[in-house]
Parts: structure tokens; C-alpha cells; sequence
């Protein structure tokens, strides 16, 4: 698609783009055209990133939202704006599934993806993971692989700093 990310960041900077919500190494902004722009505040997040682009790209299930766009140094990505979801339930009336769990048993396309992309299955069962793009309940959080978790967030490493990435 190809957005201007320098002048995403001028506009952010310029109040444009208000903040929708903040990570250990991401933020997310309304980009205002039914988009979001997710921003990696280290290295951290440019690995989520890259993670979740690659995850989209090779994905079989229908449960993880789009993604858009991807910058080259993968600082940014795009994504459709989710609505937020305040409680698990909302996911499993939609499905009609007695537990994420069996959600993921049900589409096993999505079990395939977990084990191919490598993905944190405690990360996917969270309720901030999870969003609503044109009504359906959609995972909008998926870069947290098992190797980005022992690598960054692993033992010992949770408070350690990353040096962060200055935008501004």
C-alpha cells in the first residue's frame, strides 16, 4: 500500500494521531482512515513487528487481523483499527466456544500457524489480543514468539532496558 511513515510520525508529533494504546515495546496510533499504525519503541517492538508481518504472511487461519503494511526497517506496521474487546466472552459467543482453547481446536488452521510461526499460545489466549474489525472478533496481537520472548523477556531479562527508539 506504502504510507509515508515520516509524515505519520509528523503527525503524531503534531497531535494528528491520538494514542490508542501502549505495550512493553510498542504503541499504537489511530492513523484516523480506519487504520493504526503500531510503532516499535525498540528493538524489541521491530522484532514484534517483523514477527507479526511474517506470521500474516504465511497465515492459514482466519483469525488474525490483516496486516497492511510494513516498513523496510520494520518500525511500523499497519493494521485495520479494532475495536476494543473488554471481555473474553465477546470472542467466545462469536465462535461458540466454551474456551479460546477449544477455539483453537475447533480451527485447526490456527494450531498449524501457532506451531509454524512460533507463536506464545498464553499470548494469543489474553483479551487484549483480541479485537473487532467489522464486527468479528479477530486476533490483532500476534508477535510474541516463543524466540522474541526468551530472547527479550525471558528470565532475568523482563527489567533489563532496551535502548529506545527516538522518534522526535
Amino acid at each position: 500500500m506504502g504510507y509515508d511513515y515520516n509524515k505519520i510520525i509528523l503527525n503524531i508529533k503534531n497531535g494528528k494521531h491520538s494514542r490508542l494504546g501502549i505495550g512493553s515495546s510498542r504503541i499504537v496510533y489511530d492513523l484516523n482512515d480506519g487504520f493504526v499504525v503500531k510503532i516499535a519503541k525498540d528493538i524489541r517492538g521491530i522484532f514484534q513487528n517483523e514477527a507479526e508481518h511474517k506470521t500474516y504472511l504465511s497465515h492459514k487461519s482466519v483469525l488474525f487481523a490483516e496486516v497492511i503494511d510494513i516498513s523496510e526497517d520494520n518500525r511500523f506496521l499497519i493494521m485495520p483499527k479494532a475495536e476494543r474487546i473488554k471481555n473474553i466472552n465477546t470472542v467466545l459467543r462469536y465462535y461458540r466456544v466454551k474456551s479460546i482453547k477449544s477455539l483453537f481446536y475447533k480451527d485447526k488452521l490456527i494450531i498449524s500457524d501457532i506451531h509454524e510461526n512460533n507463536l506464545s499460545r498464553n499470548d494469543l489466549y489474553r483479551v487484549s489480543s483480541w479485537g473487532l474489525i467489522n464486527n468479528v472478533p479477530l486476533i490483532i496481537d500476534y508477535g510474541l514468539t516463543h524466540n522474541i520472548f526468551k530472547k527479550f523477556y525471558g528470565y532475568n531479562r523482563f527489567f533489563k532496558k532496551y535502548k529506545p527508539i527516538h522518534y522526535f
